[in-house]
């Protein structure tokens, strides 16, 4: 049987990424609906200025989670991930029309201490300043 090399170049289309990782549990199908159905109007309302829309979650990043390496392919693939003890957490908000970023880190957990710090920096204020409130 004849033995083949492969050889990664421009003329193939191969190329060395980074690996990446997704949730096991993603639905893309149920992520299409709500896209279509609530966050786009949302995102238009915005973009018009009769609301102000703000995107907030909170991200675990896994310390010691650095095995995700390089492969030689033609898309880049994803790895699943598995939780870990020791994380570096992170709570953010962006206002969707002026790009405006807020964030809280710490590397014990997220409470309601941490979102209560959120609001403090500037969100609550923000989102009433805005608001036109008629008496």
């Amino acid at each position: 049987m004849p033995e083949y090399h492969f050889q990664p170049s421009k003329k193939n289309g191969i190329k060395r990424l980074k690996c990446g990782s997704f949730p096991a549990k993603a639905d893309p199908v149920a992520h299409r609906t709500f896209y279509d159905d609530i966050l786009y109007p949302l995102m238009q309302k915005a973009k018009n200025g009769e609301i102000t829309l703000l995107f907030a979650d909170a991200s675990h990043f896994v310390m010691g989670c650095d095995y995700l390496g390089y492969i030689y392919s033609r898309v880049r693939r994803f790895i699943r991930t598995y939780s870990g003890r020791s994380r570096y957490n992170v709570l953010g908000a962006l206002d969707f029309v002026s790009k405006k970023l807020t964030a809280v880190t710490n590397d014990a957990c997220i409470t309601a201490t941490e979102v209560c710090e959120l609001i403090k920096k500037g969100w609550c204020c923000t989102m009433y300043d805005e608001a036109q409130v008629k008496p």
